[in-house]
């Protein structure tokens, strides 16, 4: 299992963006798609972390917080849907969709920090830290 996590996060690395992009997009038509299928009362917002994650981690912030807004977006409007138009101003379904918002933002950010910090970190372990020369583990 960690064998083919492996694999799958080397392939998704080797994608362009717009591919990723692309890929992500059609998860949360997926989520949207699930979301209408499934009974009222069971929700898969959780899900939209995965495109969000995603987008956030081999594109970049910007595209990670595309896909937040969208996935929060998205969650609100399945909310208007389900509770059938008639009220669509009903101020629990757009503070869900804030909270909703807001906790895809953090994750999102947390995700490109952490992809910043784990580049830092491999372009440091290869360069000698008296002489910033490179050192065995970059030629090996």
């Amino acid at each position: 299992m960690r064998r083919a996590v492996g694999l799958l996060l080397e392939t998704l690395d080797r994608l362009r963006p717009a591919v990723i992009i692309t890929i992500a997009g059609l998860l949360v038509a997926l989520v949207v798609l699930g979301n209408y299928l499934i009974p009222v009362g069971i929700r898969f917002s959780f899900f939209y972390l995965v495109p969000v994650a995603m987008t956030a981690w081999f594109v970049g912030p910007r595209a990670g917080t595309v896909f937040s807004v969208l996935g929060a977006a998205a969650g609100v409007l399945e909310s208007v849907v389900e509770n059938g138009f008639g009220n669509p101003g009903s101020v629990v379904i757009y503070a869900n969709g804030v909270l909703l918002l807001g906790f895809f933002l953090l994750l999102s950010s947390l995700f490109s920090a952490l992809r910043a910090a784990l580049g830092r970190e491999k372009a440091a372990a290869r360069v000698d830290e008296l002489t910033q020369s490179s050192n065995r583990r970059a030629f090996s």
